[in-house]
């Protein structure tokens, strides 16, 4: 009898907390298609955006032996191999997955699920936490709702960013550390946030502040001894230490970094203003920088009115809840400085840069960690948690009750903009390629040779390769192209390898080349870097294999017919130019307007339109690399691989450069023009930027006459 009183008494205090959950999953099965959260391969093979680009990582890691560190595979990007930790594919998801297939022979997909999962503990957690801090279990399933708050929403399209159930889950043991944790419950907390690290390590330093000042509460108000404090804070120290090493975050070099901080900021205003909002006029995003999407934390109309509220009557609450958690309010406080980053703007008003970036450490911290505006999202959810409580203690049950349902109704018109947005993003998307037909190949081809490197091309067109890297994949065939969020494959390296030998980067004997038809020059197939392939074209790609006649390659394309290379005009070397076609070896991806020359040998070759067989006139607009007293001043020209004369600068400035070659009345309908430089200098040699490669000349345009 006492046993079942028990079991009826917790169930029912955990009614409301299973209420909060579904109510979660109920939102996610609003916003996504049901065949997305329930892992459904034929939604996923057409999937755009950061989380195909995890799912390819994750399927090579699955399908290769374990390796050291647990992340890493050499079947992307063969043979060196990448750790697809850094192709964010939530890495504790990713390595139950490769154990089951281990043990199954059978790839079970898991971003829905992780999403599903995020939505429903997005909710319980929120009810959580308030009926720890005592707030009724009705007034705190309302108020959960408010838990899914807008910068949640709009973190869809990032598989471990979404997780932000574990800043709650922080927040939880917060409050239980500082009120009723034993020792051992204590290190249990350390343990689970300090494995944070293997979801993400923005949320692993969010866990961890948030921990930490738990603890150090907990001292200041003498619940745990100075020794107990210190165990605790090693231990989730340690933890997250090991998982870094376990995951090649450390022991693999260098400590992965990037530029950005500053630019991926937050809005001193986004927390207030309206943004993604059904209200008239605010239907965009604060983004001055061109980054501060990544600081949308705009906390909704249902929040804020509660909050002013709070703020207008009960002002005294909200002073008594941070004068009795001072060191939460101490990090919370360092936590929003970090977000807003040392360059401030307010709305569209850049202020100052307090370059504090510059100080000792801060240097390594803000590069490793450079998407600074994210770090307002444990703020936002302690305000909140703030509002509702001074809520559900200051008015009766049912005007509390009331007033929250106002603010969940308010909360829910306010974001329907960013809700449509969201549903609208989420749909099946076209094939942007031949699938059916790539699939086929895969059982005709050894692997998938992928050019440019996924990590080098436009963002339009990253898609494109990730959809073959999931064809690819899924057969499991290696692949040598890797997009990661952290370093990767050396795009200038592949792009000299690609231009010189299509099949450079070929690991088996049998490869199917495909590159993307703004990064291929037919000017190749003039000088032998197809050599022993045919190619064929299709709408975006070019594909090349070693049998031409087989059906299964000529389903893959049409026969490519170059165009001749036009005389008597100005041929632009920008991405997507008119001079694109002819470019040989030596050239850098292209920008919006010119195009680098690159090593010591640099092409340009076609078929003209007509023979010429007196004299052949190459003209460019070019800027040679300089700084201080160096110059690529000379180049040597030659012609079909025969040397016809030199050209040299004095000045650093952009020029025009002209040279005649005489012909003689030997006609030619194939040219091969190419510029040989010596002892070129790096920008990074220089001092002027990291930029490793040895760049020679900035093209903008060339010509080709004939008479």
């Amino acid at each position: 009898m006492t046993s079942k009183l028990t079991s009826q008494v917790r169930w029912h205090s955990f009614f409301f907390g299973f209420a909060a959950f579904a109510l979660g999953l109920s939102v996610a099965f609003y916003l996504f298609p049901s065949a997305m959260l329930l892992d459904k391969w034929e939604w996923w093979a057409t999937e755009t955006g950061d989380n195909p680009v995890g799912i390819v990582g994750y399927l090579y890691l699955a399908e290769d032996r374990w390796r050291w560190p647990l992340t890493q595979t050499n079947l992307l990007n063969p043979p060196v191999g990448i750790n697809a930790f850094y192709t964010d594919l939530v890495p504790i998801a990713a390595l139950i997955g490769k154990f089951i297939y281990g043990l199954t022979g059978h790839i079970h997909l898991y971003f829905g699920h992780w999403i599903l999962l995020a939505y429903g503990m997005q909710a319980f957690l929120g009810w959580l936490i308030l009926t720890q801090i005592g707030v009724n279990r009705l007034l705190a399933f309302i108020g959960a709702a408010l838990f899914i708050l807008p910068s949640f929403v709009a973190r869809a399209g990032h598989i471990g960013l979404i997780s932000h159930w574990v800043i709650l889950l922080a927040i939880l043991a917060y409050v239980r550390v500082v009120k009723l944790a034993g020792r051992w419950e204590t290190v249990l907390w350390a343990v689970a946030l300090g494995s944070v690290a293997s979801i993400n390590p923005y949320l692993l330093a969010m866990c961890a502040a948030i921990f930490i000042a738990g603890i150090a509460e907990a001292a200041r108000r003498q619940r745990v001894s100075a020794s107990d404090a210190v165990i605790a804070i090693a231990l989730l120290l340690s933890t997250s230490v090991a998982w870094a090493f376990a995951l090649g975050i450390f022991g693999q070099g260098s400590l992965p970094h990037d530029l950005g901080f500053g630019v991926y900021s937050m809005n001193l205003l986004s927390p207030l203003m309206p943004q993604s909002s059904s209200i008239p006029g605010f239907a965009g995003v604060l983004n001055p920088t061109g980054g501060q999407y990544e600081g949308f934390n705009y906390l909704g109309a249902g929040v804020i009115a509660i909050g002013l509220i709070a703020l207008t009557f009960y002002f005294s609450s909200i002073r008594r809840a941070v004068s009795s958690n001072p060191i939460l309010a101490v990090i919370l406080v360092g936590l929003t400085v970090y977000a807003v980053s040392d360059k401030l703007y307010l709305g569209q008003q850049y202020l100052v840069d307090l370059g504090y970036r510059k100080l000792p450490g801060l240097s390594t911290l803000t590069s490793v960690f450079r998407s600074s505006g994210r770090f307002f999202w444990p703020v936002g959810y302690c305000v909140l948690i703030v509002f509702i409580a001074i809520i559900a203690r200051r008015f009766s049950r049912s005007v509390a009750a009331a007033v929250l349902l106002s603010a969940v109704l308010v909360q829910w018109i306010d974001m329907r903009p960013l809700l449509a947005v969201t549903r609208a993003g989420w749909q099946v998307k076209p094939e942007l390629v031949d699938r059916k037909a790539f699939i086929e190949a895969t059982n005709s081809y050894g692997e998938f040779v992928l050019y440019p490197p996924s990590a080098c091309p436009v963002m339009s067109e990253r898609d494109i390769i990730a959809q073959l890297q999931l064809i690819a994949a899924q057969a499991k065939l290696p692949v040598n192209a890797a997009f990661v969020n952290r370093g990767g494959p050396s795009c200038a390296d592949a792009e000299n390898r690609f231009s010189k030998n299509i099949a450079a980067d070929a690991v088996t004997k049998n490869p199917l080349v495909i590159a993307l038809k703004s990064a291929w020059s037919p000017t190749l197939l003039v000088t032998g870097a197809t050599n022993g392939f045919a190619c064929r074209e299709t709408v975006n790609l070019v594909v090349c294999g070693k049998n031409p006649i087989d059906p299964v390659f000529t389903r893959l394309g049409e026969e490519i017919r170059p165009m001749a290379l036009g005389t008597q005009r100005e041929l632009s070397a920008a991405n997507q130019g008119a001079g694109v076609p002819y470019l040989g070896i030596g050239w850098s991806l292209a920008d919006q307007y010119v195009r680098w020359a690159s090593g010591p040998e640099t092409t340009i070759a076609g078929r003209l339109e007509k023979p010429v067989c007196n004299n052949l006139t190459f003209k460019a607009l070019v800027t040679p690399l300089s700084f201080g007293n160096y110059i690529a001043a000379t180049a040597k020209l030659t012609l079909n691989d025969i040397e016809v004369g030199e050209i040299s600068f004095s000045s650093p400035a952009q020029q025009l450069v002209q040279h005649t070659i005489s012909l003689s009345g030997r006609c030619v309908d194939t040219i091969k023009l190419g510029l040989h430089f010596k002892d070129l200098k790096s920008p990074a040699e220089l001092g002027m930027n990291p930029d490793v490669r040895k760049l020679s000349w900035l093209f903008r345009w060339f010509s080709v006459t004939g008479d």
